[in-house]
């Protein structure tokens, strides 16, 4: 902002209906009540009482406090890309999972339905049983699949891309195993860009009360200028100037201690705003490392149950084949190791969108 100490060159054009011309002007213009004038004048600020100082300290904070504002706007742009991420992998799961589903009830009642048209086994009732879980598999599948275009889609308007460039995702959605990884961020403070951009704002601010208060103070000015005045056209004279202005304000009806006041009050809001904000962030790392303790501690149990069902239906795959178990007790068993899957699958998406939320609000190491 260095053009405020710069010169300011204005014109101006005005008339005069004289109700009395004193003898210098007659001498000059004539006797004519009809007075022009048009002038020239050159403005260079001398001293502002700080105001110029702050006017330039204030647009450097602005700057600052725009360039926060971008990482800050950068840094939720990068989480929204990330969270819409991880919920379209785990979109892309569930489908597999569901999908795999639908052909293992489809294999087993295709088997049942012959073992009953050959021996009438098993029973009618069971045989409604497996066709309706068939049923319930396929609309299963067929609401993943509708939820995992929905992801996709979500995921490309995250990245900035409409729904037609659905070309620049992969088919198949590789799996974020980095935020698996413990995030390498700590608790935010002073570095984090939401508390820069508010103490940007309050330094601004601060200048703007300066700014304010310099108005009390006396203006100087160094001017020059040029002047043409007549009375009638055709006939008039000009003149030069050259000299040295002190405006010193006197009686503005209480404007400046007006605006004295306002630019306080905001200095205080963006202080408290500070402040709130320093709160608001502390409780969102302390929420988002809950939430990732939370689901580590829900992965592993999770991940024990997968286990535990997928041995379960093994073994009830074997019992079935040897006429002991019966199908109700494979169906049973398949409900719970496809349950087992899906838990296992949102803990660990729980725990990686927790992940990116640390790493939206800390800081990193």
């Amino acid at each position: 902002m260095s053009h405020l100490d710069l010169p300011s060159l204005d014109g101006t054009a005005s008339y005069y209906r004289l109700a009395y011309v004193t003898p210098i002007k007659q001498r000059f213009l004539g006797a004519s009540p009809n007075d022009y004038q048009g002038r020239l004048t050159l403005k260079q600020p001398l001293w502002s009482g700080g105001g110029i100082s702050a006017q330039e300290r204030s647009a450097v904070f602005g700057l600052d406090a725009a360039r926060e504002g971008y990482r800050l706007a950068e840094r939720d742009v990068l989480a929204g890309v990330k969270a819409a991420y991880v919920l379209a992998f785990q979109a892309q799961e569930s489908h597999r999972i569901k999908e795999e589903l639908t052909l293992r009830v489809k294999r087993f009642l295709d088997v049942s339905e012959d073992l009953h048209r050959r021996t009438r086994l098993p029973r009618l009732e069971a045989l409604l049983r497996l066709r309706v879980q068939h049923q319930n598999a396929v609309q299963d599948e067929i609401a993943a699949t509708h939820q995992m275009s929905v992801s996709r889609i979500a995921l490309l308007q995250a990245m900035g891309a409409s729904p037609s460039d659905s070309q620049i995702l992969p088919e198949k959605l590789h799996e974020p195993a980095e935020l698996d990884h413990e995030p390498r961020s700590e608790v935010p403070a002073d570095r984090h860009p939401a508390v820069q951009l508010r103490r940007k704002e309050i330094a601004g601010a601060a200048e703007s009360v300066h700014l304010a208060r310099s108005r009390f103070q006396p203006q100087i000015y160094g001017t020059a200028g040029y002047g043409y005045e007549w009375a009638e056209f055709g006939s008039g004279r000009s003149d030069w100037t050259a000299g040295v202005v002190l405006e010193w304000p006197l009686w503005d009806w209480g404007r400046r201690r007006a605006l004295v006041r306002q630019a306080s009050a905001r200095k205080s809001q963006l202080e408290q705003s500070e402040r709130l904000t320093g709160i608001e962030l502390s409780s969102q790392w302390e929420t988002a490392t809950a939430r990732r303790r939370s689901a580590v501690g829900r992965l592993e149990l999770a991940r024990t149950n997968v286990d535990m069902a997928e041995k379960s239906l093994r073994l009830y795959e074997e019992r079935y084949r040897d006429g002991v178990a019966s199908n109700l007790e494979w169906l049973d068993a398949q409900q719970a190791w496809v349950g087992a899957r899906l838990n296992y699958l949102q803990a660990q998406t729980d725990g990686r969108l927790a992940a990116v939320e640390m790493e939206k609000i800390g800081e990193a190491e």
